[in-house]
């Protein structure tokens, strides 16, 4: 009886997981851009607890974010990790708290996918990935 309770939970479980991935999302913008594109309009900056710098992760992420026509950021996504689940976590953090101004075509405000490459570390280019 355990089984089959056990059973038909993972298939319900695994039915609403099924479900949910194949739920509409919303069309990230066509348009891609650079962070040289954009003019940021609050300060965005990672925050990561340390006791000093020789525990400072290091590393390179890139992420996907998605900055609607106001210049708010609606949606990261983590594109490439730096293999530091916090780093990674604070990286995203720190996008969302980002703000840019609207980006502009003919005059009128469109929404973008702005792709970022961020650093972290003393030498980040030595970091293996």
């Amino acid at each position: 009886m355990l089984n089959a309770q056990w059973k038909c939970l993972t298939t319900l479980s695994a039915l609403v997981i099924g479900l949910g991935g194949c739920a509409s999302s919303p069309e990230w913008p066509a348009r891609e851009v650079r962070i040289e594109d954009l003019k940021l309009a609050h300060p965005w900056g990672v925050s990561f607890p340390l006791r000093n710098m020789d525990h400072m992760p290091c590393g390179r992420i890139d992420t996907r974010m998605w900055v609607d026509e106001q210049g708010r950021v609606q949606q990261v996504k983590l594109a490439k990790g730096s293999g530091d689940g916090r780093l990674d976590r604070a990286a995203v953090d720190g996008a969302l708290r980002a703000r840019f101004h609207p980006y502009r075509v003919d005059g009128q405000a469109v929404p973008v996918t702005l792709v970022v490459e961020q650093r972290f570390g003393r030498n980040p280019d030595a970091c293996a990935r």
